[in-house]
């Protein structure tokens, strides 16, 4: 399933329009922590494994915007307790049909909105 995500993502940044000029915009979020014993790293586990206790975990964000109203988003993570070498949170695509109203259409792999819970 995370590979068919991947792969109707990057086909849609490859489908975006020939013409116009694809606007990257990748960023990355580092967080390190540390706990006293072992144990405490095995509290709060999410559904991919992980814990808010890894010692480290890597954010990797990339946003596209593969033509005009057109934006192609995508979220992984890697972290010591995962179990592939990148885990997607997100792949989507959000559409804006008026650019001078607040109306977005997504499809897709979408975290969750509001607020900062992990995936369950």
């Amino acid at each position: 399933m995370k590979s068919r995500t991947l792969l109707l993502a990057l086909a849609l940044l490859v489908a975006g329009d020939a013409t116009a000029a694809v606007t990257w915009r990748p960023r990355a979020l580092l967080g390190l922590s540390w706990v006293a014993s072992e144990a405490g790293r095995t509290f709060n586990r999410h559904t991919q494994g992980d814990s808010q206790f890894e010692p480290y975990r890597v954010r990797l964000f990339l946003d596209a915007e593969v033509s005009p109203g057109f934006t192609v988003f995508l979220q992984s993570i890697q972290h010591e307790g995962g179990h592939f070498p990148i885990e997607m949170d997100a792949a989507y695509l959000r559409w804006t049909p008026w650019a001078d109203r607040d109306l977005h259409v997504q499809a897709g792999k979408i975290p969750w909105p509001v607020g900062t819970w992990g995936p369950r």
